[in-house]
């Protein structure tokens, strides 16, 4: 019942992906499975990561053609079996004993998130959390409503059981698929919140949030667009 996958959408990431891959392999609990879905990268990222297959027992899965980020990271997480999903983005580092605090604190919840730590694109800190960045109160909570209108979890720093994919495809258009799940995953069992910084996020100009001047759009913001 411990047993973890890891899903992996990438796109272009060959430039930090080994950083992340070394941070999956040095996992003070090893993933069951690493499930990796290429979206047609014009890069190095699929050789890049063949040669973690060995040692991560990872699954490569390369795209016919481009689905893009949000559908791209539905269809790797639907290949997901262990009992406990965890996202991960292709240019992130991983604190070593990420995967076994949030397995250690998710107890009945549904879903465990954590904070993270803000790098630079050379790995080199910003000084600032994301809860900093975001400007929100990062909480435990049993209402989806929280996450729709003012979410504060991340698809990267999050893990989940498994039962709750029942409920989350087709990710809806109208809102970020990490404010579906965290909203589908408080309704059905709960969200915790463990506050400690378990990722080193990193910021540069392909990277979605370090686009955003403050915080995520609410849902209300998104429907005045």
């Amino acid at each position: 019942m411990s047993k973890i996958t890891v899903c992996i959408a990438t796109y272009n990431g060959e430039k930090y992906l080994k950083e992340q891959l070394d941070s999956l392999v040095n996992q003070t609990i090893q993933p069951y499975e690493v499930i990796l879905q290429d979206d047609c990268s014009s890069d190095n990222t699929v050789q890049i990561a063949k040669t973690y297959q060995d040692g991560l027992n990872l699954k490569i899965f390369v795209n016919e053609t481009n689905l893009g980020f949000t559908k791209n990271f539905e269809s790797v997480l639907s290949k997901a079996t262990g009992y406990f999903i965890a996202p991960c983005d292709q240019d992130d580092i991983w604190k070593a004993d990420k995967l076994e605090l949030l397995l250690s604190h998710i107890g009945d919840s549904s879903l465990i998130y954590a904070n993270s730590f803000l790098v630079d694109e050379n790995g080199q800190s910003l000084d600032k959390t994301l809860s900093q960045k975001l400007r929100n109160n990062f909480i435990d909570s049993q209402s989806g409503l929280n996450f729709f209108f003012d979410n504060t979890v991340s698809a990267h720093a999050m893990l989940f059981k498994r039962e709750i994919l029942e409920y989350i495809f087709p990710f809806p258009k109208i809102t970020y698929f990490d404010s579906f799940i965290a909203a589908s995953s408080a309704s059905f069992g709960g969200v915790k919140f463990l506050d400690e910084n378990l990722v080193l996020y990193r910021q540069h100009q392909t990277n979605t949030l370090s686009k955003i001047k403050s915080k995520k759009l609410s849902i209300f913001e998104k429907i005045k667009i």
